[in-house]
């Protein structure tokens, strides 16, 4: 045991380690909870963005419901590869504990959001030794994009469909892809925690119940998110290559493997075109063998199940998408090649960025021969994943470059507080010009800070207004009511989202989110994709859709017409009480071919 240990033990039970614990989780909290208080925020979806989020709770949803089937989630038919994996758990703990999926969605959310704070900021008080160090993370979350300097939103817009947000904008949503980067940053936190304490024994001791913690939730990733798995994957690659050249210089390994990685990314596209993207991937990890093998070799009895274990909590997943893809299918093929647009290579860009590039320049030099290998690869290999991640339109990956950019500003905000908690920590001790370089470089990224802040206030006003979507309504209580005894899939009123119509009544329904999975009839539903312009009410339609049931509301002045004397016909009523006075709900039964 070193003679550090004791110290800090004794150093984490100090009144101000816990203080800026209890401040970084309260600032956690305001910035994913705060801009709701005054509004219901437990009784329905967060009415932000919620396109997707209303697809991924319908998942939970169904796994609420006792369907644990991988199927398309909201007409419930045909084939999901999409990794699914918390919405699982959300569904699951909903079952257990009879409580909304919304509720639980938002509960479990803000869960592993402080645990990931909290496990950042005790890594970088146990790496700095200094107490305050906790509330770094939870600060490092607020930084903005200095939206205010290319456009008149609180998010840059870019010339396509590419959005840039800031951190506590992507974690308001408190969805599968800000669970998959939480975890991310908790097992990257872990490795650093563990290979810091390595590099400061002696003799050098792995330990392993961190690095085989971190393996296990690397793999569980895959399940999770897939573009989360993919830049974590690398930066964990990047990080233990960079750690071991550190702390074993060796100049030819080091040469083949930039010069290996610079060649994969150079011919990236022609070689994508033949073997497709995700095998493009592979090929850049396999770029770092050179490194990664031999440092594996030296700590195989750590590394060797570590893999092992990973590889197996990966499987699933991995599997399933790897099956559907010697099957050819069409929404994987469509996935493939849907990134049209999404690119962030342009001015705006690199203003949204400005914060994040000081940062990692004031960490570059706090860390300048600071003999510290960890933390100075760690800086490496977000700084690496930050480049070629939100680039790799460029060099034939093109798989939504901007949300790259979006996973990148979180997992840098968070991790890079751990070496710059040690650089604030070891100021005093550094000769006069290095302090004088660094400060400077700090001061300047504060400042950049500050003035990001303006985004925030931005953000709070425009997540307030919208507030949520209710779910426990008067019409969405008439609504489960009536389609409770239902038995198919259903057509909502043309006055009610199809996705909030499916959290209401927990049924299947003709609609289904494009970019997430598609039905078994994928044509037949087309119809019902049209939410300004579709005829449903063609019996046709329906039939071939097998729609087995409708519904139509007397406060929507245009909903569906259906013919008289014709397949569809109206089988019950519920009223409902609105501002405007009593409604009536009608259910409609639509006869088989």
């Amino acid at each position: 045991m070193s003679s550090e240990q004791p110290q800090r033990r004794r150093l984490l039970r100090q009144p101000v380690f816990v203080i800026s614990l209890a401040v970084a989780e309260l600032l956690t909290l305001a910035m994913s909870l705060g801009p709701l208080l005054g509004t219901p925020w437990w009784s329905g979806m967060r009415d932000y963005f919620a396109t997707d989020q209303l697809s991924y709770a319908a998942i939970a949803t169904n796994v609420a419901q006792g369907d644990l089937r991988f199927v398309e989630p909201l007409t419930q038919t045909g084939v999901s590869h999409y990794p699914s994996l918390w919405y699982y758990a959300i569904g699951l703990v909903s079952w257990a504990t009879h409580l909304p999926v919304w509720l639980v969605w938002t509960l479990l959310g803000l869960l592993i959001l402080s645990a990931a704070v909290l496990t950042v900021g005790v890594v970088a008080a146990r790496v700095s030794q200094r107490m305050w160090a906790p509330v770094l993370p939870a600060l490092a979350l607020l930084t903005g994009t200095l939206a205010f300097q290319t456009g008149d939103s609180w998010y840059t817009a870019l010339q396509h469909h590419a959005v840039l947000w800031a951190p506590y904008a992507s974690i308001f949503t408190l969805n599968g892809e800000v669970a998959g980067i939480c975890i991310g940053a908790i097992t990257i936190a872990l490795l650093v925690d563990a290979l810091f304490k390595q590099d400061q024994s002696r003799p050098h001791r792995t330990p392993r119940i961190e690095l085989l913690s971190a393996a296990l939730l690397v793999g569980l990733l895959a399940n999770i998110q897939t573009y989360t798995f993919f830049s974590i994957t690398l930066v964990i690659a990047v990080f233990v290559a960079a750690r071991d050249l550190a702390r074993r210089p060796a100049r030819m390994r080091a040469l083949v493997t930039i010069g290996l990685g610079a060649l994969v990314l150079v011919l990236g596209k022609p070689i994508a075109e033949r073997t497709g993207p995700l095998p493009l991937f592979v090929l850049l990890l396999l770029t770092l063998t050179p490194v990664l093998v031999p440092a594996a070799w030296r700590a195989r009895r750590v590394a060797i199940p570590a893999l092992v274990l990973a590889a197996v909590a990966a499987s699933p997943e991995v599997v399933r998408t790897a099956l559907g893809v010697l099957d050819k299918d069409p929404f994987l093929a469509y996935r493939e090649t849907s990134s049209e647009g999404l690119g962030i290579i342009e001015p705006a860009t690199l203003v949204a960025s400005a914060a994040w590039i000081l940062l990692f320049a004031t960490v570059a030099l706090g860390l300048w021969r600071s003999r510290q290998p960890t933390l100075s690869a760690l800086a490496i290999a977000l700084g690496l994943g930050f480049v070629v991640m939100p680039a790799n339109d460029l060099w034939g990956f093109n798989q939504e470059p901007y949300r790259s950019w979006v996973q990148f500003a979180i997992l840098s905000s968070l991790l890079l507080s751990i070496p710059l908690a040690w650089c604030l920590g070891r100021l005093r001790t550094w000769s006069r010009d290095h302090r004088i370089v660094f400060s400077l470089a700090a001061a300047l990224t504060l400042i950049v800070w500050c003035l990001g802040l303006q985004d925030f206030r931005g953000f709070w006003q425009y997540a307030h207004e919208h507030g949520v979507i209710r779910l426990d309504d008067e019409r969405a209580q008439a609504l489960a009511a009536l389609t409770s005894g239902t038995d198919g899939i259903l057509l909502g009123s043309r006055c009610i989202d199809p996705q909030v119509f499916k959290l209401v009544t927990k049924k299947p329904v003709a609609y289904y989110n494009l970019g997430l999975a598609w039905p078994a009839d994928v044509e037949d539903f087309e119809t019902f994709r049209d939410l300004g312009g579709r005829h449903a009410e063609d019996p046709t339609a329906l039939q071939n859709a097998d729609v087995r049931w409708a519904v139509t509301d007397s406060a929507c002045r245009d909903d569906w017409s259906f013919p008289k004397d014709g397949p569809v016909t109206m089988v019950g009523a519920r009223t409902y009480a609105s501002a405007s006075g009593p409604q009536t709900l009608l259910l409609w039964q639509v006869s088989p071919r």
